[in-house]
């Protein structure tokens, strides 16, 4: 949901073999069109799912990165979840979309 500006220093977790442990793997350098064509892939994959199940299916990341253009919709203390605005941006957007009939298509667009 963040447009970035150039390569990103990723952080791989792997299931753990030992289950009091996770597995990190450290040093992956991974350029934007990769991780944009990761996020595509993965929402027509959530879709077809969603879909083939007769579930609705909302595409959060317009909206997303809309919000994020703006203000950071994650952290501070926690990078991996949404904070408060992040929150408060999901909740408006399926409120305003619980009564959608047709599921949502996978909106890779930057605005």
């Amino acid at each position: 949901m963040y447009q970035l500006a150039g390569d990103v220093h990723v952080k791989e977790v792997y299931a753990p073999s030992d289950p009091n442990r996770p597995v990190y793997k450290y040093g992956q350098v991974v350029a934007p069109t990769l991780i944009y064509a990761r996020s595509q892939l993965t929402c027509w994959k959530i879709r077809a799912a969603t879909v083939a199940e007769g579930a609705g299916f909302i595409d959060a990341r317009p909206t997303f990165r809309r919000a994020a253009a703006k203000a950071f919709v994650h952290g501070p203390r926690d990078w991996n979840h949404p904070n408060q605005l992040g929150y408060t941006v999901l909740g408006t957007l399926v409120a305003q979309k619980i009564d959608q009939k047709g599921p949502d298509a996978c909106d890779d667009s930057w605005e």
